[in-house]
């Protein structure tokens, strides 16, 4: 049975996935062959608010569901694996 996303989700979906696609697709090959972490993608990331998703609001995070950062990581994936586990 497909997944069936809310309207909010899909619009989530589609801003991570643009996202995602501008600024890591392009350097994904040096990303993924380099020793070097990619603090070029945290600081994407942070400045999206991709990476306090699974931080409770009480302590400043986002308070995200599991669906939610599912699709993030989904989407993030698509342009760079090595930047999908980063976020999260």
């Amino acid at each position: 049975m497909p997944c069936v996303f809310s309207e909010e989700q899909e619009m989530f979906r589609e801003t991570v996935g643009r996202l995602a696609q501008a600024e890591f697709r392009e350097g994904y090959l040096q990303r993924a062959t380099s020793a070097e972490y990619p603090r070029d993608a945290l600081k994407v990331l942070a400045k999206n608010g991709l990476l306090s998703m699974a931080i409770p609001e009480e302590v400043d995070g986002q308070g995200a569901s599991a669906v939610t950062m599912g699709i993030a990581i989904e989407e993030l994936a698509r342009a760079d694996f090595n930047v999908s586990y980063v976020a999260f």
